[in-house]
This record gives C-alpha cells, sequence and structure tokens, in this order.
C-alpha cells in the first residue's frame, strides 16, 4: 500500500511546486501597493479614470502591477509595471 501512495504524493507535490502556470489575479486598491508602483500609476494616469489593479505572479518570476485606465478621452490603457515602479509593459493605442 505505501509503495502506491509515496510515488502519488511526490507526483502531486511536483505538481503543485512546478507545474501551477500562475497566481491568480489579486485585485487591490492603490493604497495596498508598494508606494513606488503608486507614484507609476499616478504618472499615468493623470487626470484619467484608474480602473482594476492587479498582483500577478507566475510561478518563479517577480510580481508584476497591472493597472487598468482610462484617458479623459475615454481611450483605455493597461500597465504592467514592476515592483520597482518601472513600466515593463503598455497596451492600447498610443499615439
Amino acid at each position: 500500500m505505501m509503495k502506491r501512495i509515496l510515488p502519488l504524493a511526490i507526483t502531486a507535490g511536483v505538481m503543485l511546486a512546478f507545474g501551477l502556470p500562475a497566481q491568480a489575479g489579486e485585485k487591490l486598491t492603490l493604497e495596498q501597493i508598494p508606494p513606488k508602483v503608486q507614484e507609476t500609476i499616478r504618472e499615468y494616469v493623470r487626470d484619467g479614470k484608474l480602473g482594476e489593479v492587479e498582483r500577478e505572479q507566475q510561478a518563479g518570476q517577480p510580481v508584476v502591477y497591472e493597472a487598468n485606465y482610462t484617458t479623459p478621452d475615454g481611450t483605455p490603457y493597461t500597465l504592467e509595471i514592476g515592483e520597482d515602479g518601472l513600466v515593463l509593459v503598455q497596451r492600447g493605442k498610443l499615439n
């Protein structure tokens, strides 16, 4: 019996440790994120409207914050920002 359980337990442990592609995005308020990320978001959003902010982390990768916002003229954008406040990706309509 033990010979059957041990390989299953090892397999399950490996799958949990390495098999999960990403941690689900955790929705946060602006006040819940690091100050450097807050500064970057405020710089980009300015007079626009901030939407959802999520904290995401791929297995074994650094934390990334994703912020959705709309400019005053209604153009939607998404920013992906590292914990150091640097913009990694900006998606949306570019001028």
